[in-house]
């Protein structure tokens, strides 16, 4: 297993000392492609940005924003009902949690760290209302992505089998008053990939997912960026020789490489869209 914060170096150091094996950084190299010198540079910063700059993640220093505190809407007269009555350790306290561990990275989590940020933005929705009976849509605040992400027990299994579907039932599902006459309308976030969504939440009839859908009424939302300076307020308020400087890159995206045990997973794609890569880019 490679875990998740070694480098390539690392991993040809680890195969030396723990297997002695000869070519290790060959090895590497047959193993993720990505280690093939020179490396990809995979950066989201503009060139003068300080590493100060870099760390300015909105988990750190947005300000949660409050009730109906934002200023204009193109669905504002969609009416919203959001959830306040989970269970503090699967609601609020989870939620303050991963903040709190959001804050200190920069990328290492976004597979799953947009649930507390869409938490936040229905929170602040204008047309939040506390009256259920003018609802459109019941937004459930419950960071399936987050909690799943959290480990709490120490160990990971896939379809996030690790959190024991008593706590989600007791802690969330109990305490959605509305949901048995109004189920359809329920709104879950399942902002992980699907071969780790809970099934107990993917399942619901109206998801918000990374993708891919798995049935029609989920909802695709993109990976949230937490870099205040590329939120749509500061992109919009940026003048034309932002936008028509020279720049190394104007876009990379980044996908990690199936293993050998994945030959029929979605993930496919990912070394397709690497060997693509490999082929036309140019150092």
């Amino acid at each position: 297993m490679w875990g998740a914060s070694k480098t390539c170096t690392e991993r040809a150091n680890y195969l030396v000392q723990q297997y002695r094996t000869k070519n290790a950084e060959q090895a590497v190299m047959k193993d993720r492609r990505v280690c093939i010198n020179p490396p990809i540079q995979i950066f989201w910063k503009d060139d003068n940005d300080t590493k100060e700059e870099q760390k300015d993640n909105m988990f750190k220093y947005r300000p949660i924003p409050q009730w109906g505190n934002i200023s204009t809407s193109p669905v504002s007269n969609i009416s919203m009902y959001v959830y306040d009555t989970l269970r503090k350790d699967v609601g609020i306290e989870l939620e303050e949690k991963m903040r709190a561990i959001y804050s200190l990275k920069n990328n290492t989590d976004a597979n799953v760290w947009a649930d507390i940020a869409l938490i936040d933005l229905f929170r602040s929705f204008p047309g939040r209302t506390d009256n259920a009976s003018k609802a459109d849509l019941f937004v459930v605040p419950y960071a399936s992505a987050s909690h799943c992400h959290s480990k709490p027990t120490g160990v990971w299994y896939a379809q996030c089998k690790h959190i024991e579907h008593s706590q989600i039932k007791t802690g969330v599902f109990d305490n959605l008053a509305y949901i048995d006459e109004k189920k359809n309308r329920h709104l879950f976030l399942n902002v992980i990939n699907y071969g780790n969504s809970n099934i107990h939440i993917k399942g619901q009839p109206l998801t918000l997912t990374i993708g891919p859908r798995g049935k029609i009424t989920d909802i695709i939302v993109p990976y949230l960026n937490s870099l205040q300076k590329f939120q749509p307020t500061q992109i919009l308020s940026r003048d034309i020789d932002w936008w028509t400087r020279p720049r190394t890159y104007a876009m990379t995206y980044f996908f990690g490489i199936s293993n050998s045990n994945m030959r029929n997973s979605p993930r496919i794609w990912r070394q397709n869209f690497m060997v693509s890569l490999f082929t036309y880019l140019v150092y």
